[in-house]
């Protein structure tokens, strides 16, 4: 699902109320992609579950991945880079409750804060931890 950022953030509000209410999980990843986020963009609406949700921030994308621990947000990441086939530059992060915020704004910020050093590397990058 296509979103808005504030709508992005309202959900997140409440994976995240839930996760703590149910000692689950959640995550946030975030992608750019220096070339091409557009196609990026239509290869993650193509994958998505339909529980998740995408929305656009800062030149990137940020999807937010219920019942999503940091190692299956992880997974799914190189799940989607595996279909650009090398040919699209993407770097990406990811923020994990409980270990990265347990607030939307905390966790938003981890992960745009990991993204921001993921664009200044390779190719490939992902960075899952500070």
């Amino acid at each position: 699902m296509n979103i808005d950022l504030p709508t992005l953030l309202t959900l997140l509000a409440y994976e995240l109320h839930s996760a703590k209410r149910h000692s689950r999980f959640t995550s946030l990843v975030m992608l750019t992609s220096r070339e091409n986020l557009p196609t990026v963009k239509s290869v993650l609406t193509d994958c998505l579950r339909s529980s998740d949700a995408m929305a656009n921030f800062d030149h990137s994308v940020a999807v937010l991945l219920g019942e999503t621990d940091r190692l299956g947000a992880t997974l799914a990441l190189r799940r989607w880079t595996s279909l650009f086939h090398q040919q699209i530059d993407v770097q990406a992060s990811v923020a994990s409750f409980p270990n990265d915020g347990d607030r939307a704004e905390k966790l938003l910020m981890a992960a745009h804060s990991r993204l921001d050093k993921a664009r200044s590397h390779e190719t490939g990058t992902v960075i899952v931890s500070d």
